[in-house]
């Protein structure tokens, strides 16, 4: 939603909400990392830890994995860090200056291959991957069903898919402290440094993001299987994970791109 000259509000189209979040993430690309460990406290680096150790249990074969909205990197440098040549990284993003800042992180031996992509029509052949990621971006998505999709399609059949996000606390004194946090301080200090409207922007969107229960159900319905999500820190954030089915159950093959 957006105010027009009137006063008035008015709705974006899935294109508008789509250009704006780019624009949005493409404006604050510059301190999202130093603002990232600065409000979580480097949580979400164990986080991430823990996301790579349970896709590299789970993956069943070698190959690359795509770590999808990957932003400045932080999930795809760690995947690289930790995984062994057989799995090479690819990372995708729609944001060009998220990617750039990628680029300068990335060191001399680092073999991830960066590529633009929109993660609702990826550029990729089908069952291209043995695994992919998204740290903390699903929730950005216009359209989070054709986003899974489009992940259950590059998948290998028996691929994993693992989505690292943040949720709403259950218990109730947990959950006052982080929505005070969330919805005041965070605004606050992210306005100090970035941009105010794009740290208002983070509790909205986890805010509208659907319960666990809910969004395991949209990941199963994207043709995955063995669905489960597993509590972070309180249910600060949960970690889902899923497995393409060795068979299509549609019985369909799907057409694929070129790599």
């Amino acid at each position: 939603m957006k105010k027009n000259g009137r006063g008035t509000q008015e709705t974006l189209t899935p294109e508008q909400q789509s250009r704006k979040i780019r624009a949005m993430f493409s404006g604050i690309a510059e301190r999202y990392d130093f603002l990232n460990r600065l409000l979580s406290l480097g949580i979400d680096t164990r986080w991430r830890k823990r996301c790579i150790r349970v896709l590299r249990q789970s993956m069943k074969t070698d190959g690359p994995i795509l770590d999808l909205a990957a932003g400045t990197g932080d999930l795809a440098l760690a995947l690289d860090k930790r995984t062994s040549p057989g799995f090479r990284v690819v990372a995708a993003d729609f944001s060009l200056e998220m990617l750039k800042i990628l680029k300068m992180k990335r060191g001399p031996s680092c073999g991830i291959l960066i590529v633009t992509a929109d993660g609702l029509s990826l550029p990729f052949r089908t069952g291209m991957f043995s695994g992919a990621t998204i740290g903390f971006g699903i929730r950005n998505f216009t359209d989070r069903s054709a986003a899974l999709r489009e992940l259950n399609r590059v998948l290998k059949p028996g691929g994993i898919l693992a989505i690292l996000e943040f949720s709403i606390p259950r218990g109730r004194l947990l959950r006052f402290f982080y929505l005070l946090y969330f919805e005041k301080i965070l605004p606050l200090i992210g306005g100090v440094f970035s941009s105010r409207s794009a740290y208002s922007y983070l509790p909205e969107s986890v805010r509208k993001f659907p319960p666990p229960e809910t969004f395991t159900v949209m990941i199963r319905n994207a043709g995955f299987k063995e669905v489960q999500a597993s509590p972070l820190t309180g249910g600060i954030a949960v970690l889902y994970t899923a497995e393409k089915p060795l068979i299509d159950p549609s019985g369909k093959t799907r057409s694929g791109r070129i790599p």
